[in-house]
């Protein structure tokens, strides 16, 4: 009798593109969450140290009428807003609420309001972070150093996979070539005692029975056929 032929879809490949799936979509999230950290904790130190000098400003303008020069050297006050540079004054009227914006030839502002007691208008507190920036300027060593993370994450995900896979699928083959030619002439007997205890080595145990109970039968049948082939001989 020929060999059965092995089946195209194999769980041994199915289950170690899930492995190397899920470890990719993984190494994405990180990848996407770390990124999004290092740019908030950027921010939120330009935000921290404008805060601080819009107090110190405020404090200055109550006490003394005026503004004062920023002690940073990296932020300014403006005192109309059709003085912003990089025309961030009109991109502000259409977008009120926004505080951080790009500018041209590299440049990097970050905005606070400064609100002195009425009538005095608004003015507004500008930081020209581009030199200060660290993130950007090595973003793409960053996404490099996350690929080939994520590259060696995945093949080790492939490797562990296969390796599962292996041992996951072993038995399964195992009892398919067992009772894959077996017949009732040449049926394998006890041949579950060699698997594990577990789903697999259960449907040997119960391979194992059907094929006792058809040996069983078989043999019945047998004897039968032979007690009456004896009797019609006889006279």
């Amino acid at each position: 009798m020929s060999a059965s032929p092995r089946p195209r879809r194999r769980l041994r490949n199915r289950l170690m593109l899930v492995f190397a799936g899920f470890t990719l979509l993984l190494a994405m999230l990180f990848g996407v969450y770390a990124l999004l950290f290092v740019y908030t904790v950027e921010d939120r130190l330009f935000d921290t140290l404008l805060e601080r000098e819009a107090a110190a400003q405020q404090a200055h303008y109550a006490a003394h009428g005026r503004w004062s020069p920023p002690r940073n050297g990296f932020m300014d006050v403006v005192e109309r807003t059709d003085a912003l540079p990089d025309g961030i004054g009109d991109v502000l009227g259409e977008e009120p609420a926004r505080r951080e914006f790009a500018g041209t030839q590299g440049r990097h502002y970050h905005l606070r309001a400064l609100d002195p007691p009425e009538p005095a208008p608004r003015a507004w507190l500008v930081a020209e972070v581009s030199g200060l920036l660290a993130v950007r300027p090595m973003r793409s060593e960053m996404l490099q150093l996350l690929a080939w993370t994520g590259a060696i994450a995945v093949a080790l995900a492939l490797l562990v996979g296969g390796w599962l896979a292996r041992r996951t699928t072993a038995p399964l083959s195992r009892l398919a070539e067992a009772v894959g030619d077996a017949t009732p002439e040449r049926l394998p007997p006890h041949f579950a005692a060699g698997f594990p205890d577990d789903e697999v080595g259960l449907l040997a145990r119960r391979l194992d029975d059907l094929i006792a109970r058809i040996r069983a039968f078989v043999e019945r049948e047998r004897e039968f056929t032979r007690d009456a082939s004896h009797e019609l001989r006889t006279p």
